[in-house]
Formats: structure tokens, C-alpha cells, sequence
């Protein structure tokens, strides 16, 4: 009896472990029961591009800086100014018209005869000043000003790009983690699948007193343990979820599927040609040199404070509630103005800038060398990611191969159950290890990609 109870257990095992090893790799996934949209990865960066709040932000002050150009211009033309004086008179305002003011006739004599004067009272009264000034020496400052806030645009697209790749390079590192997790929990799913089988058998055979209580409760050990696990994955995905749809500027709530990634393809691209591209496409480089010309341009502009300004003017005055004043008077022609003396002001600010030019071109080579590095090291690590990936692969086969030899030697009752579990375990690693090389491949790449200055 014990001998065929053994028997009876051992086929018991085999047909159960046999089963759930065929049912394991044709399980679709843990979270793929629930019917939701499934967002591929280009789907996912092209609404990132389109909706993620920072990119939408970054184009706003691209515009805004468009707006400041346009500001800028304006002050080449004619300035129109109309000022209104409504004030209380201090004291009397008195006019004294001397004998013979108005001429001396023969007949008549002096107009007046005698000294004459009219007083305004101290009074509220009335004060209208209009003007038109068109600048003429300061357009040479203008000019200069306008080209700098056009290169102050130009910094602005850059930042618009570097935020458009590095939103890219997010959404492809967060699709990637979700690929990832939902793999893992999909792993896990079938695990715990295995398990309860596993504990519903040995409970059966421990009533039979055919395994040791020791036994089950390992199982059941295992078991906790894989649900657990499942719980963990399970917040970690909704978690991942939230942050896509943070990325994507949509609900956090929003309920999706991530599909495959794409077939991994030979990366050709060489050191060389990276680092030359890096050079040519990077945003951070174009706005160190945009800074240097812009830095010159301030220079420029302070220096050109040492030209005296000069405008053509019109001016009108118009007093009201002052007696025998004229209603109107008007003048036109230069209004110059010049600071002869300002202690060294101007020239502690042409200083001032002329060491901020040397700090933008030094910002140059220092912004050059840091993408290099970036992009040495990014290259790198690609090339580290596919050699994990190959080496992945190898233990995976590595891992089905001990496995199918192990459940050879079980069936013909040269191996314990305990070796198969054991090599099935090891084929679980070794796949999630693939998983994790796929991961660490695409999420290299997509780090390249962005440090070569690719949208």
C-alpha cells in the first residue's frame, strides 16, 4: 500500500505539474482580463508631445518671446504722448502791461498811459501737453535690441525642443516600466495559479498522511508569498498608470493597455557618428552659442549709450484758466540730449557685459563637453543592454533546456518533484530577466536617442 500510494502521488504531481506548464505559457496576462484601450508606444509620445502641460508651456514662451520682438520694433516709430496738468496755482499769476505796451499814436498817445496788470487768482487750473518724438540717433540702439530678443526667441525654441525630447524620453521610459511591471505581473498571475493547485493537492495527500505537514505549509508559504507580490505589482502598475497619464496631460484615472514593443533591430549607428550628431542636433549646444551672440548684442547695446540721443519733435502746450495766455503753443524741431559725466557708469557697465560675453563662450565648450560625455556614456550603456539582452536569451534557452532534461529524469522516476519545481523556478528568473534586458535595451536606446538631440 505505501508503494502504490507513493505511485499514485508521483503520477498525481507529474499530471498536475505537466498541466499548469502547458496552461502557464498560454495565459494572456493578469491585467489583460479587463477590457480597456490598448496605447501604443508612438500613440503615447505623440500625445505626449501634443498635450504634456511642460511642452505646451515651453511653446508659450516661445510665443511670448515673439510677442517681446514685436514690442521691441515698435519703438522705431513715432512716439505719440499727450499729458494733462490739473493743479492748484501757488500764488497769483500777475501780467503787467507797461505804458505804451500796445504802441504810441500821435494823437492819442501811449497805449496804455499808464502801467496796467491782470492777475489770475491762485486758482485750480488746467495744463494740456501733447507731443510726437521720432527717435534718430537711439535707432541704432533699437536695432540692436531687436536682434537681441530675436535671439532671445531663437533660446526659446531650443528649450522647446529639449523639453519636447525629454517629454519623448519620459513617456518611452515609463511605457517601457509598464511593459515591464504588467509582464511581471503576468508571470506572477501564473505562478499563484500553480500554487493553489499545488496546495490543494498536497492538502489532499497530507489527509492521506502521504507528505509531511512541513510540506504544505512551504506551499502555502510560497503561495503568500506570490500573492503578495501580485499586490505589490498590481499597485505599482496603477501607480505607472497614473504617471503616463500625468505625462500625457489626461485623467489619472484614465484606464489603458500597453501593447508590445517593437522587434529588437541591429543598431549600426557608431561612437563617431553619435557624438557627430549630438553636435550637430543638440538644444542645449544651439543655446550656448545662441547666449554668445546674445551676450554680444548687450554689449553692444551698452556701449551704444555713449551716443547722445537725438529726436525729431513736436510739441504743443496748452494752458487753460490763465488770462491773456495763448490757448495754444507750438514748436517743432530736435530735442538732443546727452550725460556728459555719469562716474564711470557707462564703463563699469560695458564691463559688466564684456565679462558676461566671456562666460557664454565659455559656457560653449563647457556645454560641448558635457554632451560628449553624456553621449560616450549613453552609447555605452546601449552596448551594455545588448549584451545582457544576448546573455539573456542564452540563460532562457539554458534554463528550458535543464528543465526538459529534469522532467525526463522525473518521469522515469530519476529526479524528485522538488529538482522539476526547483528548474521551473530558474526558467521564471531567466524569463523575467529577458523581460527586464528588453527593458534596459529600449529604455538605452530611447537615452541615446534623446542625448543625440533626436525628437
Amino acid at each position: 500500500m505505501p508503494e502504490m500510494r507513493v505511485s499514485l502521488r508521483k503520477s498525481r504531481f507529474r499530471e498536475i505539474y505537466l498541466g499548469l506548464a502547458l496552461s502557464c505559457g498560454a495565459l494572456p496576462g493578469w491585467a489583460q482580463t479587463r477590457a480597456e484601450a490598448v496605447l501604443t508606444l508612438d500613440q503615447a509620445v505623440a500625445l505626449g508631445l501634443e498635450d504634456n502641460r511642460l511642452v505646451k508651456n515651453a511653446g508659450l514662451e516661445e510665443a511670448r518671446q515673439q510677442d517681446v520682438v514685436a514690442e521691441t520694433k515698435t519703438q522705431r516709430y513715432p512716439a505719440f504722448s499727450v499729458n494733462v496738468l490739473e493743479g492748484h496755482l501757488l500764488q497769483d499769476v500777475s501780467l503787467v502791461f507797461p505804458p505804451g505796451f500796445l504802441g504810441d499814436l500821435p494823437i492819442v498817445g501811449p497805449i496804455p498811459r499808464q502801467s496796467k496788470s491782470l492777475t489770475t487768482p491762485a486758482q485750480w487750473t488746467t495744463f494740456a501737453f501733447g507731443g510726437v518724438d521720432q527717435p534718430i540717433t537711439q535707432l541704432y540702439r533699437i536695432n540692436l535690441g531687436v536682434k537681441a530678443q530675436q535671439l532671445g526667441k531663437d533660446i526659446a525654441h531650443q528649450q522647446l525642443r529639449l523639453q519636447r525630447q525629454t517629454t519623448a524620453d519620459d513617456v518611452k521610459r515609463s511605457y517601457y516600466g509598464l511593459i515591464q511591471t504588467q509582464n511581471a505581473l503576468a508571470a506572477i498571475a501564473d505562478e499563484i495559479k500553480f500554487y493553489r493547485e499545488l496546495d490543494r493537492v498536497t492538502d489532499e495527500y497530507l489527509k492521506e498522511q502521504a507528505v509531511l505537514e512541513a510540506d504544505s505549509l512551504d506551499v502555502k508559504a510560497k503561495l503568500a508569498q506570490a500573492e503578495y507580490q501580485a499586490t505589490v505589482l498590481e499597485d505599482t502598475l496603477a501607480t505607472q498608470k497614473e504617471s503616463m497619464n500625468n505625462l500625457l496631460a489626461r485623467d489619472p484615472r484614465t484606464l489603458f493597455e500597453v501593447a508590445g514593443v517593437p522587434e529588437i533591430e541591429t543598431y549600426t549607428l557608431d561612437a563617431d557618428q553619435a557624438r557627430q550628431r549630438a553636435l550637430e542636433q543638440r538644444p542645449e549646444i544651439r543655446q550656448a552659442r545662441l547666449k554668445v551672440e546674445q551676450a554680444e548684442y548687450d554689449r553692444r547695446i551698452t556701449k551704444s549709450q555713449y551716443i547722445p540721443d537725438l529726436s525729431a519733435t513736436l510739441r504743443v502746450i496748452s494752458p487753460y484758466d490763465v488770462q491773456l495766455s495763448p490757448k495754444n503753443i507750438g514748436t517743432a524741431g530736435f530735442f538732443f540730449s546727452w550725460e556728459p559725466f555719469d562716474w564711470g557708469r557707462k564703463r563699469h557697465e560695458l564691463g559688466e557685459k564684456t565679462k558676461t560675453l566671456e562666460e557664454a563662450k565659455n559656457g560653449v565648450e563647457e556645454t560641448t563637453s558635457q554632451v560628449l560625455i553624456d553621449v560616450d556614456n549613453r552609447f555605452r550603456k546601449l552596448q551594455e543592454a545588448q549584451a545582457y539582452l544576448k546573455v539573456s536569451r542564452l540563460n532562457v534557452d539554458v534554463a528550458k533546456e535543464r528543465l526538459r532534461v529534469t522532467n525526463n529524469k522525473y518521469g522515469q522516476n530519476a529526479a524528485l518533484l522538488s529538482d522539476v519545481l526547483k528548474q521551473e523556478a530558474q526558467l521564471a528568473d531567466a524569463h523575467q530577466q529577458l523581460e527586464q534586458a528588453f527593458s534596459q535595451y529600449w529604455t538605452a536606446r530611447a537615452d541615446l536617442e534623446k542625448a543625440m538631440g533626436e525628437e
